[in-house]
């Protein structure tokens, strides 16, 4: 196959086995190939699979071709900066000679803006632009005056100040970087072929052989997956997850009737839309998608959504004023090769298979970072260890261990980032059961969300500090009603995870969200309920007997006023009936109140991570060595896993940050019930007993029948938690919010639980618990 720009691929490999088998052959498996090929330390054979030898699908076709130094981190800030000095000297680097055919890439250095519309944010750049200096960048912070006076086309009257550099930052031709790379690595007799692998072959821990599409198999020394947007798809074939997937990005081309008298820089705009000069008239502008940034398949390059009307130009117009006559020229969509797990790249060697190495997941950085990582690479493949610049703080290691090194100046980002910024969320719970996953999700879903989380414990707050470097942890209780009010009023979303009882708080939070000036942004408040609220009639009737089924069934979308009357005929919900009138009275302020039934599984914060009934009822029926239920063991809870609970919480933040102001979703309709599935207390005795005798940890699989009086003296709230019935179905998430549980069933649980809860007793199991 041949196209024009583009060296001449072959079908089929010339060899049947190779030293290096490269998998993506764009920007950074390019760049591998060279500093491998160019390299006389280097003796062997380098092999490059590539899908799609014209690039026209590829990330660095759609890429905004971007170099910038400001990053938060270190080892990014110098892997941009060894990027600027090699494409500066390009033709250098590369050894080229007069006639050759390779071009000069120089920058066009018009800078990187950021702008900051409130205080913390302008904390946040002014913290960042000290780690740049001193690495040696020429990031400097200029207020909004300094800004109008260098800028005069700007509106800032929102702005508060800004971080600007105008050294090696601006744009450069990306795509002829790749070009020349793969040319000159294909002169120094590195194989280029227009396949696909379809297979990775291991004998134990190691890669023996890759197949390729044509049905070839050829013998590796190594593999690097270099395969960008399909980088996870390539390593499932190995067995291997990678946090890798791919991320709509749209970049519009403009035109206006009278063009700016100066470059625009790179302009990221706190909305999260960036936007600078294109080529001499002309201005480029891009952002992520308008709802969720959710993965897509890496072949789906479309976009229906109106993202220039609703999103792009209303932002464009507001900030230059002059981009009011702005008229479309051209646009396309590309993808990023978005890293889930931290936003970062991850370079270097699998900690399992032995000669498997990654340099993926730049998301949306990689061709400015494609030099260093290629290079370091290569340096890990011909000597073993990285001889320039250590990158071993982007190693597949961090994921291993779950260590994640956070970037919040990923423009890949800012669109949230932006919001975030403007958003500050406040929890509180934020060390518990509930509180602990969901900032784990929000820390891993979108890192670049500021939160700051009302702890009251020491230790746990440093548990909080170290593990989510974006969470700013305020110390104090829920008593503490004048830090809450503050921290309340400076917020723009409140998650209160903590006391479900604890009404002054929530008073608290409601008296500050009311008295804040009602702008263009309502106050969103989500509020957890507690999990006994369904159970409300039974526990209001003395004659009850506990252990009862019950018929009741309560779903929250046709039968959401249903759930009302039930919360309004019971003045002991005090928390629950305060959010409706809240909802009722007080419209401005957005109100979600969700009601989780029996919680299960492993939860993933840095405090609690056990929740309640089953480990309890667990720990009881081990330290009693007989099973038991309460009466007749038929009452019944529906039940959810934990992740999936944070899931949910975690889309109605979503929808908080992108103001969507849905009155299915807020107010006097947002009550959620988060029961997934059911199980009998009774048949949650029989297999947490089963399960225990499996461990050879109780003499039989007997269960006795106790009574409430006895179940409360030997669990929390026994005749609450085991013998009443909350039954309900979370309909109304899935309609409007579109979630969908996910996770295992607690009948998968609960033989995991037996296990745990044996070894914290400090006993000794002598078989795998088994499922009834």
């Amino acid at each position: 196959m041949t196209t024009p720009g583009i060296p001449s691929f072959s079908q089929h490999p010339n060899y049947r086995a190779y030293d290096v088998a490269i998998v993506g052959g764009a920007t950074s498996g390019s760049a591998i190939a060279w500093f491998l090929a160019s390299n006389p330390d280097f003796k062997g054979k380098v092999l490059v699979v590539e899908r799609d030898p014209s690039l026209s699908y590829s990330a660095t076709q759609a890429s905004n071709n971007c170099m910038r130094q400001q990053f938060a981190t270190e080892i990014n800030i110098k892997i941009a900066q060894y990027a600027a000095d090699f494409v500066k000297d390009f033709r250098k680097n590369l050894g080229c000679e007069d006639r050759d055919g390779i071009p000069d890439i120089p920058i066009r250095s018009f800078g990187y803006l950021y702008l900051a519309d409130n205080e913390e944010f302008a904390g946040t750049l002014e913290e960042d632009q000290k780690l740049q200096a001193a690495c040696g960048a020429g990031t400097r912070m200029v207020s909004a005056k300094e800004i109008a006076a260098k800028y005069p086309f700007f509106a800032l009257d929102d702005i508060k100040a800004g971080s600007l550099n105008m050294v090696d930052e601006g744009a450069f031709d990306a795509l002829g970087m790749v070009r020349s790379l793969r040319k000159k690595a294909q002169q120094h007799s590195v194989d280029y072929i227009h396949n696909e692998v379809t297979g990775i072959n291991l004998n134990g821990n190691k890669i023996e052989s890759i197949t390729l599409k044509t049905g070839e198999v050829v013998s590796v020394g190594t593999v690097v997956n270099a395969a960008g947007t399909r980088a996870a798809q390539v390593s499932r074939l190995a067995g291997i997850d990678l946090p890798i997937e791919a991320r709509r990005r749209y970049t519009f081309i403009f035109s206006v009737d009278e063009p700016l008298p100066q470059d625009l820089p790179l302009t990221i705009d706190p909305t999260g839309v960036h936007m600078r000069s294109y080529r001499e008239k002309d201005y480029l502008v891009g952002c992520p998608p308008i709802g969720p940034d959710v993965a897509v398949d890496p072949d789906d390059f479309s976009y229906a959504e109106d993202i220039w009307n609703k999103k792009m130009l209303p932002v464009l117009q507001k900030r230059v004023p002059q981009f009011s006559t702005a008229k479309v020229t051209h646009s396309w969509m590309g993808h990023y090769e978005f890293n889930t797990f931290d936003h970062n790249a991850i370079i270097g060697p699998h900690t399992e298979v032995d000669n498997l190495m990654f340099c993926v997941g730049f998301s949306g950085h990689g061709s400015q970072q494609a030099p260093a990582c290629g290079r370091g690479v290569a340096e890990l493949i011909t000597y073993g260890r990285f001889r320039t610049l250590d990158l071993s703080a982007l190693s597949y290691a961090r994921i291993a261990k779950n260590e994640p090194l956070v970037e919040r100046a990923a423009i890949s980002t800012v669109d949230l980032f932006a919001d975030a910024m403007r958003l500050r969320d406040y929890a509180t719970g934020a060390s518990g059961y509930i509180g602990g996953d969901l900032l784990h999700l929000l820390a891993k879903s979108h890192p670049q969300y500021r939160v700051r989380a009302l702890i009251r414990d020491a230790a746990k707050c440093e548990a909080v500090k170290k593990s989510f470097s974006q969470v700013q942890v305020v110390k104090g209780g829920l008593d503490d009603i004048d830090l809450i009010a503050q921290e309340a009023r400076d917020a723009d979303v409140i998650l209160h995870l903590a006391a479900t009882g604890h009404l002054k708080s929530v008073q608290t939070i409601h008296q500050a969200l009311s008295s804040k000036p009602k702008g263009e942004k309502p106050p969103y408040w989500i509020q957890i309920s507690g999990g006994s609220m369904l159970a409300a009639p039974e526990l209001a009737n003395k004659s009850r007997v506990s252990g009862t089924g019950s018929d009741a069934i309560y779903n929250d979308l046709s039968g959401i006023e249903a759930i009302r009357s039930l919360i309004k005929q019971h003045p002991s919900r005090a928390v629950d009936n305060y959010m409706l009138s809240i909802a009722t009275n007080s419209p401005h302020v957005k109100t979600a109140l969700v009601a989780p039934p029996i919680i299960y599984g492993q939860g993933r914060g840095p405090g609690n991570r056990r929740s309640i009934q089953i480990p309890e009822l667990a720990k009881v029926t081990l330290q009693r060595r007989k099973g038991l239920q309460v009466g007749s063991g038929l009452s019944r809870w529906s039940n959810i896993h934990i992740q999936d609970l944070s899931q949910l919480l975690l889309r109605l933040v979503e929808k908080a940050v992108e103001d969507v102001e849905d009155d299915r979703i807020w107010g006097s309709n947002g009550l959620y019930l988060t029961g997934v599935r059911e199980l009998s207390f009774g048949e949650i005795s029989r297999r947490i007993t089963a399960a225990a005798y499996d461990l050879k940890l109780l003499p039989n699989k007997e269960v006795d029948q106790v009574s409430g009086e006895e179940a409360d003296k030997l669990l929390p709230h026994g005749s609450v938690l085991y013998g009443t019935n909350a039954r309900g179905r979370a309909l109304r998430a899935e309609a409007v919010l579109g979630w969908a549980p996910r996770k295992e069933d607690l009948e998968h649980e609960i033989p995991r639980v037996v296990t745990q809860e044996a070894h914290a007793l400090g006993l000794q199991g002598k078989n795998p618990a088994a499922q009834l």
